[in-house]
């Protein structure tokens, strides 16, 4: 029992889901929510990211976008305001392939090649300075340029 359960790794529904059939209704494996992310049928259990039957399910930038959603619900719903309905952002990906070579696709188009490389180390550049103090973030970029050079 607790006042608050934070689950934030993995890729696929953890089991928890499907051990608790009276709470939780699974679709594709993943616990069905309703349009402000919470559990069907329950009015104060949230479920994001890998767990949630949404669109664009187990991506990491799925997860962060559906986290920061339900924490700005929860806090506006906390001050006395309507809970905003939840839309699916769909990500952006960006797949190394080779040598200084990476796919691409956005919502409008498809890139190969060099730049797509380019627009990918620059994701990698932004995720490691959320992570890492600013000068172990620039260390461990260029090491990623490094192991490109192979």
């Amino acid at each position: 029992k607790a006042d608050v359960i934070v689950w934030t790794a993995g890729s696929k529904a953890v089991s928890f889901y499907s051990e608790h059939p009276k709470v939780f209704t699974l679709e594709r494996g993943r616990v069905k929510v309703d349009q402000y992310l919470r559990a069907v049928g329950s009015e104060n259990i949230y479920v994001i990211g890998d767990n949630a039957s949404t669109p664009y399910s187990g991506m990491a930038q799925t997860a962060l976008h559906d986290a920061l959603f339900v924490a700005k619900n929860i806090i506006s719903h906390s001050k006395g305001h309507k809970l905003e309905w939840y839309r699916a952002m769909r990500p952006i990906y960006a797949v190394p392939i080779g040598p200084k070579w990476a796919i691409l696709q956005t919502k409008k188009k498809v890139i190969s090649g060099y730049k797509a490389w380019l627009a990918r180390r620059r994701a990698d550049l932004a995720i490691y300075k959320n992570f890492q103090p600013y000068k172990q973030a620039i260390k461990t970029y260029k090491k990623g340029n490094d192991l490109a050079n192979f």
